[in-house]
């Protein structure tokens, strides 16, 4: 049993790390604010605070399945961990359509408009994305794909207690 638990810890340290090497050193580079879909409060994306932005599009089954996490995660981050939450959509259905889709999830955390030059410049190469950025807006993690919570808390704990 422990050996198990051994390995499974390791096999976690280690999806982190690819993680962290793969991110570290890269700037979040946003030149010009992004439109806000849905006005939900005001926001400053370069705000000194930790930082979770999550490029998704609503045609996306894997961002659709992750959605409940991150409708939970939002919520936790932003009390425990000082953290931001911003979530970045393609629009490829449309504006109303994602207007209509956020009304219909109940999703609470704010949604910009995303486009190519943005997704270029951040290496946000497909659905779902999610990038970790420390206080100065540096890209600590970058993943692509499905995320646990375990993954997620992880993560945004390590961003934290490298700017404390």
């Amino acid at each position: 049993m422990k050996k198990n638990i051994f390995i499974l810890f390791g096999i976690l340290v280690f999806l982190v790390l690819i993680s962290y090497f793969r991110a570290s050193g890269k700037d979040f580079i946003l030149e010009e604010p992004i439109q806000e879909i849905v006005n939900l409060r005001k926001s400053d994306l370069k705000a000194k605070t930790n930082k979770v932005i999550y490029f998704w599009t609503t045609w996306c089954s894997v961002c659709q399945s992750n959605l409940p996490l991150f409708k939970f995660s939002y919520k936790i981050l932003e009390k425990k961990l000082n953290t931001e939450f911003y979530t970045v959509d393609d629009i490829s259905n449309g504006v109303d359509f994602t207007k209509q889709y956020i009304e219909k999830n109940e999703i609470e955390f704010p949604v910009y408009i995303g486009n190519e030059e943005l997704y270029r410049k951040n290496f946000v190469k497909g659905f779902p994305t999610i990038l970790f950025l420390n206080e100065k807006n540096r890209v600590i993690f970058s993943d692509t794909g499905i995320i646990t919570p375990i993954g997620i808390f992880l993560r945004m704990l390590i961003v934290y207690i490298t700017n404390v």
